[in-house]
């Protein structure tokens, strides 16, 4: 680096200890889009799901996490055409914290969802960042989140984008915005 450039460093609190390897970020030939959570009412799921049905065919949603049975057949009989079609995708196998790198890797970009009602009511909750999104940032890839405290650092390291409402046209408006800066 020469004398005039300046590097921004991001600490964070409680990361996993990576391999020192560079992180090489390639142009995805597939749109694959990555939620890991909680898959349950109220983080928002409905509206990415609506999102990626209005969306071309390159696009998929895979829903990776601990799911609330109710909630799981509910979405299995709402959404039984798009997991038939392969636009939405379910995993629940469990995967070692030293290969969640390599795995959330394969994806285009990565959702935080959160309990819109909880973010809410709940400072602490409204305030701290999603374990998921350090696993996004170590992996590489671009974030969509809510417009929340805990997630200014997507926007602070231009990282992804954060919607205001979580709706499918904000939600694609991010997809695009992202798309337009994925090398960035």
């Amino acid at each position: 680096l020469g004398t005039d450039k300046t590097i921004e460093v991001f600490y964070i609190q409680n990361a996993p200890i990576l391999a020192s390897q560079p992180i090489s970020v390639k142009e995805k030939k597939d749109k694959r889009i990555l939620y890991m959570g909680n898959i349950d009412f109220g983080y928002g799921i409905e509206q990415f799901i609506e999102c990626i049905k209005e969306l071309d065919a390159g696009y998929t949603l895979t829903l990776k996490g601990i799911k609330n049975d109710t909630y799981f057949n509910w979405l299995n009989q709402e959404y039984s055409s798009l997991i038939n079609s392969g636009k939405l995708v379910f995993d629940f196998e469990y995967i070692a914290q030293s290969k969640v790198i390599e795995f959330v890797s394969q994806f285009y970009i990565g959702i935080t969802g959160y309990d819109l009602t909880l973010a809410k009511q709940s400072f602490n909750y409204f305030s701290s960042p999603a374990g998921k999104l350090f696993n996004y940032y170590a992996a590489g890839i671009p974030i969509i989140g809510i417009d929340i405290i805990g997630l200014k650092s997507v926007t602070d390291f231009n990282a992804g984008v954060l919607i205001d409402e979580v709706i499918p046209e904000k939600i694609k408006d991010a997809i695009r915005t992202i798309v337009n800066k994925y090398q960035m």
